[in-house]
């Protein structure tokens, strides 16, 4: 493929990197911002610190982007010291989680097993990460087939 080509498509994937995780921070619980649980809302401080990680509850401060030096692939993430927390917040807890996970791909079922303690939680799911990827996966084969059509050998 031309060089050309090549560069949008890397343009294309950094540009759906990008916009996933600017999705994933403004969805994502910032810090202050209570945590839906099951009869309301709790602020981070009514939850371990042991399950909060170093980021305090600021779940959205800890997301973040890497991509690939060859441009053809990349990551949004949360950062490991988010805690427990983040997975608990995206996924939900015991009913909540139950109900939510039937409806996610399987690779994102066998990521909350990861985090699975008792069934017995009460964090009501906040998905934040999950949406966006679903959202721009969208948006990127749009984006990938114009290129393809606009293509010219």
């Amino acid at each position: 493929m031309s060089t050309k080509f090549q560069t949008e498509v890397k343009e294309i994937i950094s540009g759906n990197i990008g916009l996933i995780e600017e999705q994933a921070i403004r969805d994502a619980p910032g810090g202050g911002d209570l945590i839906k649980v099951r009869g309301g809302a709790i602020s981070v401080d009514k939850i371990s610190p042991k399950r909060l990680g170093n980021y305090g509850g600021n779940i959205a401060a800890a997301i973040g982007s890497k991509e690939d030096p060859s441009g053809y692939k990349g990551s949004v993430f949360v950062e490991r010291d988010a805690g427990e927390i983040a997975a608990y917040v995206e996924f939900g807890t015991g009913q909540s989680a139950a109900t939510y996970l039937a409806t996610v791909p399987p690779e994102w079922r066998s990521l909350a097993m990861l985090y699975y303690i008792s069934g017995t939680g009460s964090i009501i799911a906040q998905p934040y990460l999950l949406p966006a990827f679903l959202k721009y996966q969208i948006q990127y084969v749009k984006d990938l087939k114009k290129a393809l059509k606009d293509l010219r050998l």
